[in-house]
């Protein structure tokens, strides 16, 4: 009875004790950030919101988790530019190794590049390309070459660019491993939505409606293919988690340049909102909750457990 005794009381000082850190920040957390413009803080130079991994370190902290952020997003990077990154830039390749968590989002840049670089070769346009088209420009030529870039595997800009994800992503994976075998990486590529494409092709580009339609509808096929090469990378890596973002496609399309009313796909506020949303849900995909939230029923689960073995 006296043994039954004493071990009752350590549970008690356990609990209490595992209860009090539950009320302070008690776990500190490395995050580096890596991707395209939707990553990259300098995209919202001048407004009155920031991107989502700034959003996802405030909202953890409810949880009592301080997340440290390395942002290293940079506006334009494709797959091979972050590659690229990773494999050169010393202070990024410190932070990785240094990291807990790690997220990457990227692609909708291979995606565009594709048809600039193919227009360009072909004498279209001029680079560099600041989605302006002069008039004497010959539109229809132009959305029939892009069009056939993005639906076309065997095309070479297609394989460059949008095939070449794969090995891109696999290369950047494997090359996170080998400064860092422990982290979680959190993988999301370019969203997709056939009527707010049409809409930003038509906005953008004064295209018609029948070629922004058709523009768009090619883009989704490439949207999809690149998406799989993501699904695909977390599906067969360990620790690493892919991230869906689909809702944004649809919902967050605004004016980006107000002033000259070109039209832009980056999310406003609520879309980082919602992007900063859909990492915090694989987060929980991850099991990261078992680490992110502690929550009063695991000690009453856990005083039970002990209790019940007196």
């Amino acid at each position: 009875m006296k043994k039954k005794l004493i071990s009752l009381a350590s549970v008690v000082l356990s609990v209490f004790v595992l209860s009090t850190q539950a009320n302070a920040t008690t776990l500190s957390l490395v995050y580096t950030a890596l991707g395209d413009s939707l990553t990259d803080p300098n995209t919202y130079a001048g407004k009155d919101w920031t991107t989502y991994p700034e959003y996802l370190c405030t909202d953890m902290l409810q949880y009592d988790v301080y997340m440290t952020l390395c942002n290293h997003g940079i506006g334009g990077y494709k797959t091979g530019d972050v590659l690229e990154q990773i494999k050169t830039d010393e202070t990024v390749i410190n932070d990785i190794k240094n990291s807990n968590v790690i997220t990457l989002q990227v692609g909708a840049n291979n995606i565009t590049y594709a048809m600039i670089y193919s227009l360009a070769d072909s004498g279209l346009i001029s680079l560099p390309f600041y989605y302006y088209f002069p008039p004497e420009t010959d539109i229809p030529t132009c959305i029939t070459q892009a069009t056939d870039v993005l639906a076309d595997k065997d095309n070479y800009y297609h394989q460059t660019y949008i095939t070449g994800v794969k090995d891109d992503l696999d290369q950047i994976i494997s090359t996170i491993r080998e400064y860092n075998a422990d982290a979680d990486i959190y993988i999301a590529t370019v969203y997709f939505e056939q009527e707010t494409f049409t809409r930003m092709f038509q906005d953008m580009f004064a295209f018609t409606t029948d070629e922004s339609a058709l523009l768009a509808e090619q883009y989704g096929v490439a949207a999809n293919e690149v998406q799989n090469y993501f699904k695909d990378a977390a599906a067969y890596n360990d620790k690493v988690y892919y991230v869906d973002n689909s809702d944004l496609a649809n919902i967050y399309y605004f004016q980006y340049n107000e002033a000259g009313g070109i039209a832009d796909i980056h999310p406003n506020q609520s879309g980082q909102v919602g992007l900063k949303n859909d990492f915090k849900n694989a987060f929980g995909a991850g099991k990261k909750d078992q680490i992110f939230t502690t929550t009063t029923n695991d000690f009453n689960s856990l005083i039970q457990k002990v209790t019940d073995e007196l």
